[in-house]
């Protein structure tokens, strides 16, 4: 149902006590039926207060594809988890190899972790995450030869097709918003529990438990604690999270090409796509976006507006009137 311009206040056909503050301490919200009806409306001030985008944000192509990036380091991720097994499968890379580049990326998180962004963890914080990280080791070295021999009697075509699955599924239910949060707890359990599912069952195609302890090892630290660090880098160092984001585009890139070089191309081609054409499409979809407000709005209960205040308003919105109609 339509609002009147007189539905809130002392209007035509309303009592001289009708609105907000009436005199006598009463206070009326509605006096009454107008005569003209609750649906009536001025055929010549009816669209005056018409006014065209009042409160849309318009987005820069800058900031747009800079959130970007926190997608792209999630799909890095991705490619990690999946290239790896591949490399320790063919040779290429051996488990101490993964071991060390764990160990290395463990040092380097927390030292960044350390400076990046304040709050400094406490020293008794320090202590309760290096203790974590000696019993989640421990943890993973013993339930490795469980892990190794976990789908024997499935087919490695159905194990990479799952993965590959989840791994997506990962991507597509990602906390997004972590980045970006006040609180430093991500609420992305279901693409933690996927992309864990998967690196369990490629680490149990490998050859030896020492490779399946490697890898989810190194899984683990990409999927449990690089958020927090890539959160911190991204907060307290704008211009580090970039170089992180390249360097970790590249590390994937390097790591497709001896597999497949047209797996390298599209993934080079699926950054690009994330990182420039997605924002620059959602930049320029901004110019379509047409909303409209006016008299018609749901209304909210309040003082009364003088004209100099709706006009100030509707200057401070960036509000565009339309013309009247006479």
């Amino acid at each position: 149902m339509r609002r009147s311009g007189n539905a809130l206040g002392a209007g035509a056909g309303l009592p001289p006590t009708a609105g907000l503050g009436a005199p006598g301490g009463r206070r009326v919200l509605w006096g009454g039926r107008p005569p003209e009806g609750d649906n009536f409306t001025d055929p010549l001030s009816f669209l005056r207060s018409l006014v065209l985008n009042a409160r849309v944000q318009r987005r820069d192509f800058g900031a747009v594809s800079f959130g970007a990036l926190a997608i792209v380091q999630q799909v890095c991720v991705a490619v990690l988890l999946g290239a790896a097994p591949a490399h320790l499968a063919s040779g290429r890379a051996s488990w101490r190899h993964v071991c060390a580049a764990a160990g290395g990326g463990l040092l380097v998180g927390a030292l960044v972790g350390l400076f990046a962004a304040p709050p400094r963890p406490s020293p008794r914080e320090l202590l309760r995450g290096m203790r974590q990280s000696g019993l989640l080791a421990c943890g993973v070295y013993f339930l490795a030869p469980l892990l190794q021999s976990l789908s024997l009697t499935t087919s490695t075509d159905t194990v990479v097709v799952s993965s590959a699955g989840l791994l997506l599924t990962h991507v597509f239910l990602h906390d997004y918003n972590f980045a970006n949060s006040i609180t430093e707890r991500d609420t992305g359990a279901a693409a933690l529990a996927a992309a864990v599912f998967a690196a369990v069952l490629l680490a149990s195609r490998l050859e030896d438990e020492f490779q399946a302890f490697a890898y989810i090892l190194a899984a683990m630290e990409l999927l449990v604690l690089s958020p927090f660090v890539r959160r911190r880098v991204r907060l307290g160092a704008p211009a580090l999270h970039i170089g992180l984001t390249v360097l970790m585009v590249v590390v994937c890139a390097l790591l497709i090409w001896p597999l497949s070089v047209a797996a390298a191309l599209a993934f080079l081609a699926l950054v690009g796509f994330l990182v420039a054409i997605c924002p620059a499409l959602l930049v320029s979809s901004e110019a379509l976006k047409l909303t409209i407000n006016g008299q018609w709005d749901e209304a909210i209960v309040g003082g009364p507006r003088s004209e100099g205040e709706v006009r100030k308003l509707r200057d401070t919105d960036g509000g565009m009137p339309l013309r009247t109609f006479n």
